[in-house]
């Protein structure tokens, strides 16, 4: 074989090589683009559901302190004169804390325990509205 070919079929093979691991290269850029944007997608899901639950979770306080609380708030006897009321039903207002676990990694660390605690503040005051009409003997007075 004489050079001229050596060096035609050599430049032929290097060609073939550098297409092979240019296409390569930007597949897997572009792969890891679109894990990290589908990663960013999860973290901006997460955080507008917080968001959401805890809105829902301020409408549910606001219209049980508007219908119940506001009507007897300035009169003397508000502690009996205040009826009993239906349980709330907010198990669906529950707080994935673990969805937003990423905020540690940043300046927002200490969102995510504050969210956990407004959270079981929630949940607890909740728990608790059957109780508030009877008094230290924790029965539920149904309406």
């Amino acid at each position: 074989m004489d050079m001229a070919k050596i060096f035609e079929l050599l430049i032929s093979g290097l060609g073939g090589i550098a297409a092979s691991f240019a296409g390569a290269y930007y597949a897997f850029r572009w792969n890891r683009e679109r894990e990290e944007r589908n990663l960013l997608d999860a973290k901006v899901d997460a955080c507008n559901k917080a968001v959401f639950i805890l809105s829902e979770q301020l409408r549910v306080l606001t219209n049980f302190r508007d219908q119940n609380i506001a009507p007897v708030r300035e009169h003397p006897g508000r502690h009996f004169v205040m009826g009993a009321t239906l349980p709330i039903e907010a198990l669906h207002l529950r707080l994935d804390a673990a969805s937003l676990s990423f905020l540690f990694e940043t300046s927002a660390a200490e969102v995510p325990p504050f969210l956990a605690i407004e959270n079981a503040r929630f949940h607890s005051l909740v728990s608790g509205l059957p109780y508030h009409a009877h008094g230290l003997s924790g029965s539920p007075r149904q309406p």
